[in-house]
């Protein structure tokens, strides 16, 4: 924790500063043509990531597309960067993707852009060391490698950078993850640069393992996975054993208000992973938590066996309007980097339920940790 705070403390300046810079960037094109195109007749589009800061608001952020469903605001830093909104809104016919849209995807190469784990990933510039052109940070280092997914192969389309003459497209060596099921990042230590899934061991690995953290660190093991750095452990399996497959399951969005809190709210489910008190409006809203306790097999489909499952409504129903925060208060979104860690760090609140060191950086943006405690009692707004 203290190690937390002095993190945070001391790279504050830095980070407000290059987020400054990026405020410079133009404001995109607004939407307005009407959504008609079906669902049918939806093209092969790359959908990109949930990198924005707006994604996961029920608007769709990306420039390539128009309709009703779009944000008001739009800038060219999103395209590629709110993968899930824009594509709920295009299933649902309420955006179409514009005729001059360009292609998110790198033609004619298999060029490996990594993730976004870098600490200045989404700021504009490229920091992968392997690049060089006027869209690099002017500080490059090694540990960047691999890290800034969504700046670097914007800036790689645009022809704003190249790949230097001695660089791999990707790290040499590295190994096929193709077979490895990494999990998700709910774990409370997900995106802090080191491993904590005990079924890896290697130099990679955080210092203390629980089986709490077990498919829950995913973004942190797949890249010292693909570094070398971490294996999986002669006696693990790339998978829990017995996982079910969840190909065919609609677990719906991370929406609902007591999301990642490490039980399952959807009602359609059963078993000993379930919330205590269940209501249909949490139905399709709770979907890292119902996805992980099923493929753990903490939880199953009402009256359904896994091999004849029949998961999701017949049709994806309208997103609900969000429920009502207590006492009117507005959490906003989990865009934090410290989101979902069990402690709130909005500076607005107060109490025992909260960060040792918070910043104005935070504010509104880490609403599923503030919420959640604001209903148990353990903080309280200033």
């Amino acid at each position: 924790m203290i190690g937390r705070a002095a993190g945070r403390a001391g790279g504050f300046t830095s980070a407000a500063g290059r987020a400054l810079l990026i405020a410079a960037i133009g404001v995109g094109l607004g939407a307005a043509t009407t959504a008609t195109r079906g669902w049918a007749q939806a093209p092969d589009i790359d959908w990109g990531a949930d990198t924005s800061a707006f994604a996961n608001d029920r608007e769709c952020d990306d420039p390539r597309f128009e309709g009703p469903g779009m944000a008001k605001v739009l800038d060219d830093a999103n395209i590629g960067a709110d993968a899930s909104d824009c594509f709920e809104l295009f299933k649902r016919g309420r955006i179409v993707l514009r005729a001059d849209a360009p292609s998110v995807a790198v033609a004619g190469t298999d060029l490996d852009f990594g993730d976004d784990t870098g600490r200045w990933a989404n700021d504009g510039e490229c920091d992968d060391p392997r690049f060089e052109g006027e869209g690099m940070a002017a500080v490059l280092v090694e540990e960047d490698r691999l890290r800034d997914a969504s700046d670097c192969r914007r800036l790689y389309e645009q022809g704003a950078i190249a790949l230097r003459g001695d660089a791999a497209p990707a790290a040499p060596g590295r190994p096929d993850v193709a077979g490895v099921d990494f999990g998700d990042d709910t774990g409370r230590w997900a995106n802090d640069g080191e491993c904590d899934d005990p079924r890896f061991d290697g130099e990679g690995m955080a210092a203390v393992l629980v089986e709490e953290d077990r498919l829950r660190d995913a973004s942190d093991c797949r890249r010292l996975y693909e570094q070398g750095a971490i294996a999986l452990r002669g006696d693990a399996a790339p998978a829990a054993p017995g996982r079910p497959d969840v190909a065919g399951v609609d677990f719906g969005d991370d929406t609902g208000r007591w999301a990642n809190d490490g039980e399952c709210d959807d009602p359609r489910f059963e078993g000993e992973g379930m919330a205590a008190v269940l209501v249909e409006e949490d139905r399709l809203r709770d979907a890292t938590d119902c996805r992980r306790l099923y493929e753990l097999g903490a939880i199953d489909l009402i009256g359904e066996t896994r091999a004849d499952v029949a998961p999701a409504a017949p049709a994806m129903p309208a997103a609900p309007a969000a429920p009502s925060a207590p006492a009117g208060i507005d959490f906003g979104d989990d865009s934090s980097r410290w989101a979902n860690d069990g402690e709130c760090d909005d500076p607005r609140f107060e109490g025992e339920g909260m960060a040792v060191a918070t910043v104005e950086d935070d504010r509104m943006r880490d609403a599923s940790d503030c919420s959640r405690l604001f209903a148990e009692g353990r903080i309280t707004l200033r």
